[in-house]
């Protein structure tokens, strides 16, 4: 599930927040290279599950503590962003779900959403399994899954700069 760009860097090995003064106190035990591939490609929900897996949907059915772990502070994680954008701004108009996890994962969805029933977020909980775009209950704040079409926004935003250099 997911897009690999060109090296195999995904979302489930990457590092995601990471304190400087770790990075610091990792150069002292390794070279570049090794802190590179330790940074892109041992990180993430890969090194949440002590292994495990870098795939979410791995993870998700998987009964170890170690992958429960993993999708249990993903999604900890997620509904903190969430909750530190409604703080800056003052509240949230809608929440939107994309990209591979947001887009296929209708329990992350509703892991996340559940507790955040005191931004007006509530689930409509079989839309969001049928995979319906609009999956919040009646009165609550607008909840969509929307696909990413990331080539399709490249390609139409480069349109513009191909035609004037033709």
């Amino acid at each position: 599930m997911g897009y690999t760009p060109a090296g195999g860097i995904t979302m489930g090995t990457r590092s995601g927040d990471l304190d400087p003064g770790v990075m610091l106190e990792l150069a002292k035990h390794y070279t570049v290279s090794q802190l590179n591939d330790l940074v892109f490609h041992k990180m993430g929900l890969i090194a949440l599950s002590n292994g495990e897996s870098s795939e979410m949907s791995n993870l998700l059915s998987s009964n170890s503590v170690n992958a429960k772990f993993a999708v249990e502070y993903f999604c900890q994680q997620v509904r903190a962003a969430i909750g530190s954008l409604a703080a800056k701004y003052g509240g949230i108009d809608a929440l939107v779900f994309t990209g591979g996890i947001g887009e296929h994962s209708s329990i992350i969805r509703e892991k996340v959403c559940t507790p955040l029933k005191f931004l007006g977020i509530s689930l409509d909980l079989v839309a969001n399994e049928a995979g319906s775009t609009r999956i919040e209950c009646k009165g609550a704040k607008p909840t969509l899954v929307i696909p990413a079409d990331e080539e399709a926004m490249v390609q139409r935003l480069c349109q513009p700069y191909i035609r004037s250099m033709l």
